[in-house]
C-alpha cells in the first residue's frame, strides 16, 4: 500500500519503499553517469550539483517515517538496545549513491569508497539518514504543545520518540493566528517628551549579547545590556522588552517609538511571533498594547545613527559578561541540527581517512594490473614511480648543472616533480573536493 509516497508492507520492514526510491535514484545515477567518464564529461562541481538537487531527494524520501537508527529498544526489554536490522536496506541504497560519486569524480570502479567520499564531498549514507533524522528532531521541537506528535502517549520508545529525544528541550512555540496589537503608522516626526528606544545584537566567538539604549529630547536616559545563553543572534536583538519596560518607567514619556535593525524581528513584533523566542514577543506585544503609545521603526544598521551605534557597543560589551542560565533556543537547536551532521561527517574522516588509492601512469600500477600496453619507463630509463615517492632523475638533460631554470641534479630528488602525499590532506569545505584538486592527474617521472 502507498501512502503520501511511502510504501507500507503488511510488516512494516519498509523494504518495498527503500527498493522502490533506491531505483528511481539508481536510474538518475546511471543517467548521469552515462554523461561522463576518466576521459571527458561534465565539470565535477555541476555533476555534483545535479546528485544533490536530483538523487538525494529520491534516495532519501521518507527516511524520517522508516528509519529508525543504528540501534533500537528490544520489544521485550526496552531498556536495552539492540542493532535495528536495517543494514541491508542502507548497502542497497550505497549502491546508488556509489554510482552517483563516480558519475561526479573521473575515477575507475575499483577506488576504494573512503576517497570517493572524501573527493565527492557526500557522506556515507548512514550518516545522511542521521542528518534527515536530526533535521526531523528539530521539526518536532517547532510543533505547538497540542500537535499528537509533541507529546507521545505510548510508554515504549518508539523511533519517534528516540528522535525527539536527538535534541535537547526548549520552550515550545504557541501557534496564533494573528498579532494582538497593529501599532498604526510610522512617526514621521517625533515630538517632545517621546522616549526612542534603540536595540541591537552582537555575535562573537562563543556567545550573544543584547543592549539597548533609551533616548529622551536627544539625551540617553537609559542603557543596558546583557548576555544569552545557548541563543542566536534573532534572540538577542528579540530581547526588546527589556528596553520597553526601562522605556516605561520613565514619567514622562507621553509616546515610546522603539527602533531597530533586524527587519526579520521588527515584523514579528508587528504581527505573527517567530517560533524561536516567541515569549519575549509576546510579552513585548502585551506591554505595548498596555501602554499604547508604542510603534516600531526599522532603521538601517551601521549608518552612524548615533542610538543604533551605542545600542551595537553595548551588545558588543554585553558578549563578555555573565550568561544566564535558560534552556536553548528552537533557533540554536535547528543550527545544531545543521552542524551536527558536518561534525560526524568530519570525525568519520579523521578516523578511516584512506590513504592513497594506488592508481595513476606508474609502473607499480600498470604492472599489478596486468596492462600491456601502458608505457612503464621514463624518458631517462627508469621505471616510473608515483609522486608519493622521492627519486633521482638520471636523464642527462635534468642533471646538467648549466639547464636554465636550473634543473634536477643527481645528488637531489625533483621538488618540482614531487611531492609527499603519504599523509592525508586537510579535507576541504563541503562541495569544494571535487574542484579544488584532482588526485588522478598523470604521474610522470
Amino acid at each position: 500500500m502507498r501512502w503520501l509516497g511511502i510504501w507500507l508492507d503488511s510488516t512494516l520492514t519498509f523494504k518495498t519503499h527503500v527498493e522502490k526510491w533506491t531505483a528511481k535514484a539508481q536510474a538518475v545515477a546511471y543517467h548521469l553517469k552515462g554523461l561522463t567518464n576518466t576521459n571527458r564529461g561534465p565539470l565535477p562541481g555541476a555533476v555534483r550539483r545535479a546528485v544533490r538537487a536530483c538523487i538525494e531527494p529520491q534516495l532519501f524520501f521518507g527516511a524520517e517515517a522508516w528509519y529508525p537508527g543504528m540501534t533500537c529498544p528490544r520489544w521485550n526489554k526496552p531498556a536495552k538496545e539492540g542493532p535495528s536490522r536495517i543494514r541491508h536496506l542502507i548497502r542497497r541504497m550505497d549502491k546508488s549513491l556509489n554510482t552517483a560519486m563516480r558519475a561526479i569524480l573521473p575515477v575507475w570502479k575499483t577506488t576504494p569508497l573512503s576517497a570517493r567520499h572524501r573527493e565527492a564531498g557526500i557522506p556515507p549514507v548512514s550518516h545522511l539518514l542521521q542528518a534527515c533524522r536530526t533535521r526531523f528532531a528539530a521539526r518536532l521541537k517547532s510543533l505547538d504543545e497540542a500537535h499528537p506528535l509533541a507529546r507521545p502517549r505510548q510508554p515504549f520508545r518508539t523511533r519517534l520518540r528516540r528522535t525527539d529525544e536527538l535534541l535537547p528541550r526548549c520552550a515550545r512555540p504557541d501557534l496564533l493566528a494573528q498579532s494582538a496589537a497593529n501599532f498604526g503608522e510610522w512617526l514621521q516626526s517625533v515630538a517632545p517628551r517621546t522616549a526612542i528606544v534603540y536595540s541591537d545584537g552582537s555575535l562573537s566567538r562563543r556567545s550573544r549579547g543584547y543592549g539597548y539604549a533609551v533616548h529622551q529630547d536627544g539625551l540617553t536616559v537609559l542603557s543596558g545590556n546583557g548576555r544569552l545563553g545557548l541563543a542566536e543572534v534573532f534572540d538577542a536583538e528579540a530581547r526588546l522588552p527589556r528596553g520597553l519596560r526601562a522605556a516605561l518607567s520613565l514619567p514622562a514619556a507621553d509616546q515610546i517609538v522603539v527602533c531597530l535593525d533586524n527587519l526579520a524581528v521588527a515584523t514579528c513584533l508587528q504581527g505573527m511571533p517567530s517560533d524561536s523566542s516567541q515569549k519575549e514577543f509576546l510579552e513585548f506585544q502585551a506591554l505595548a498594547a498596555e501602554h499604547g503609545a508604542t510603534e516600531i521603526r526599522w532603521i538601517p544598521g551601521h549608518t552612524n545613527i548615533p542610538g543604533n551605534e551605542q545600542a551595537d557597543a553595548l551588545a558588543k560589551a554585553g558578549t563578555s559578561t555573565r550568561a544566564c542560565r535558560r534552556s536553548p533556543t528552537l533557533a540554536y537547536l535547528r543550527k545544531v541540527a545543521r552542524q551536527r551532521p558536518k561534525d560526524a561527517f568530519k570525525a568519520w574522516w579523521e578516523v578511516s581517512a584512506p590513504q592513497q588509492t594506488h592508481h595513476g601512469d606508474f609502473a607499480d600500477y600498470h604492472e599489478r594490473l596486468n596492462h600491456d600496453d601502458a608505457r612503464l619507463t621514463c624518458s631517462c630509463g627508469s621505471n616510473r614511480f608515483p609522486p608519493s615517492l622521492p627519486f633521482v632523475c638520471t636523464h642527462p638533460i635534468f642533471s646538467y648543472p648549466t639547464r636554465p631554470g636550473g634543473g634536477c641534479s643527481r645528488n637531489r630528488p625533483c621538488e618540482a616533480k614531487t611531492k609527499d602525499m603519504a599523509v592525508a590532506p586537510e579535507r576541504p569545505a563541503d562541495g569544494q573536493q571535487a574542484e579544488q584538486r584532482s588526485a588522478f592527474e598523470p604521474m610522470k617521472c
